[in-house]
């Protein structure tokens, strides 16, 4: 009995150090796309703290740096801020600066209603047909 209770126990804590680990990473993807786009958008960790409501630039390096999280409002706070949707900052996807640029663009185009969005569209539609995977028949 008791061997399967050190079981149990240890597979409790298994769960509880992977979740900690996603929750880590998460807060590293997270603080690199704020940096990033701080970077894109040439503000400082003021502005942004400001905007925020943080006390000292402090909260924003510890954010940046993956070392501290933040809560949905302030996330949502600084995708409008950056202008951009919320979701580009609370999915776990990992993206490079140039992905957040292209992102950045897109979103400006998109508010201002540019005549160009028909031919975006045809450029990503051709890109999109070129990563497709070749699905191969099931035997």
């Amino acid at each position: 009995m008791i061997f399967f209770l050190l079981i149990r126990i240890q597979r409790r804590n298994s769960l509880t150090l992977q979740k900690e680990s996603t929750m880590i990473r998460y807060r590293e993807i997270l603080g690199k796309k704020i940096r990033l786009l701080r970077e894109i958008h040439g503000s400082t960790q003021e502005q942004l703290r400001t905007f925020l409501g943080y006390g000292s630039n402090a909260a924003i390096s510890l954010i940046e740096s993956g070392q501290r999280g933040m809560g949905k409002d302030k996330i949502v706070r600084t995708a409008e801020f950056y202008g951009v949707n919320p979701v580009v900052l609370l999915s776990n996807r990992d993206m490079s600066k140039e992905e957040l640029e292209c992102y950045v663009l897109f979103e400006k185009a998109f508010k201002n209603k540019s005549p160009l969005i028909p031919a975006v569209k045809a450029i990503l539609e051709k890109a999109a047909e070129q990563v497709k995977p070749t699905l191969k028949p099931v035997k």
